[in-house]
């Protein structure tokens, strides 16, 4: 359900970014470990195997932020720190509120 929503929603944007009321941009973030979480290393048979333990370290994790706009070009971003979970819900809430109110002017005018 949630998906059909979803993809409503999308449909709805790519609609308005074909009449010219919004521009749309398509914005991903992926995090990466700076280091394994897992040592591991090869040896010969017979032959004895150590591995030293680390300190678990937390928050050691780069984000990369995208953001695509059709026809219009790429930008990235890279941050220690999840910027998307800040940043998302507003924007989106910011947008779908403008494109609503778009909307809604263009079916009374």
């Amino acid at each position: 359900m949630q998906k059909a929503v979803k993809q409503a929603d999308l449909e709805t944007l790519e609609l308005a970014a074909q009449e010219g009321w919004v521009n749309l941009k398509y914005l991903d973030e992926a995090e990466v470990c700076l280091r394994s979480p897992v040592s591991y290393s090869y040896i010969l048979i017979g032959e004895q195997n150590r591995l030293e333990q680390t300190p678990q370290r937390y928050g050691s994790r780069t984000s990369i932020l995208g953001m695509w706009q059709p026809a219009q070009g790429f930008e990235c971003a890279l941050t220690h720190w999840s910027i998307l979970d800040l940043i998302v819900s507003s924007y989106l809430s910011n947008m779908k509120a403008n494109l609503y109110k778009m909307v809604q002017q263009q079916l009374s005018g």
